[in-house]
C-alpha cells in the first residue's frame, strides 16, 4: 500500500465561532523525518448543516492538525505542465505522469504529491522545491484497457489505455504441434516399410529361414 485516505470532519460550530473562511481549512501532517509540518492534500466529499466531510491523504502515522484563517490562503506550490508518457499506452505497460512543481514561497518546502484516478487515490508521494525554484514529480501507473481521469492537484487529464495488439499467425515453419505430427507419420511410414521389406526378404528362396 503507498497510500491511504482518512475521512474527517470539521464542525461548522468551530468554523462560525473563530470566523474561518471555509476554503482555507488545512490538514498538516508532522514530518519527523524533516522536523516540520507538511500539509496534507484533501478533498472536500460532503458537506450539511453540521460539518464538512473531507478525504485526507495519510501517507505515514503522525500527528495531525487541522487549521483554517479568515482569508484564504496564497497558494505557495503550483504544478503544471502534465505530461502522460506514452502517448497510446496499452494495457499491461507502464504509463508515467509528470507535472512541474513550482515553489513561489521565500523558503524551501515540501509538496505533498497526489495522483488521483478516477476520483479514487491511486500514489501519493513527495518532493522538495527551492524557494522560487521548480521540480519535476513523476508517478508510474498500469491499467486495464479503457478510459480514465486522471488528476494531479489542478491539473487534469484524460486517458485511454489500448487493448494489446494481437499476435501474428505463425510463419515460415511448423507450428510445434505440426511438427510433431509429422515426425510421428514419417517414423510410423518408416515402420512401414520396414515391414514389408522384411516380408519379402524372409519369402522362400530368399535364402533366409522362415
Amino acid at each position: 500500500m503507498v497510500a491511504a485516505a482518512a475521512i474527517a470532519f470539521v464542525d461548522k460550530s468551530w468554523i462560525d465561532s473563530n470566523q474561518i473562511h471555509k476554503w482555507s481549512i488545512q490538514f498538516s501532517r508532522f514530518d519527523e523525518g524533516l522536523n516540520s509540518w507538511v500539509s496534507s492534500p484533501s478533498k472536500r466529499i460532503r458537506e450539511d448543516s453540521e460539518r464538512l466531510t473531507f478525504a485526507v491523504v495519510v501517507p505515514g502515522f503522525s500527528t495531525f492538525a487541522i487549521t483554517g484563517s479568515r482569508d484564504l490562503p496564497a497558494l505557495v506550490f503550483a504544478a503544471e505542465d502534465l505530461r502522460i508518457a506514452p502517448g497510446s499506452p496499452v494495457e499491461g505497460k507502464p504509463i508515467e505522469v509528470v507535472a512541474t512543481i513550482s515553489n513561489a514561497g521565500s523558503e524551501r518546502a515540501v509538496y505533498p504529491g497526489v495522483l488521483w484516478l478516477d476520483g479514487s487515490i491511486e500514489a501519493a508521494k513527495t518532493v522538495s522545491v527551492d524557494a522560487g525554484g521548480m521540480s519535476e514529480l513523476a508517478f508510474a501507473f498500469s491499467r486495464p484497457a479503457g478510459t480514465y481521469s486522471i488528476r494531479l492537484d489542478r491539473q487534469i487529464a484524460e486517458v485511454t489505455v489500448g487493448a494489446p495488439a494481437p499476435r501474428p499467425p505463425a510463419t515460415g515453419g511448423l507450428a510445434p504441434t505440426t511438427s510433431l505430427l509429422a515426425l510421428a507419420g514419417a517414423v510410423g511410414l518408416l515402420l512401414v516399410l520396414a515391414g514389408v521389406w522384411l516380408v519379402r526378404d524372409r519369402r522362400p528362396g530368399t535364402g533366409l529361414s522362415t
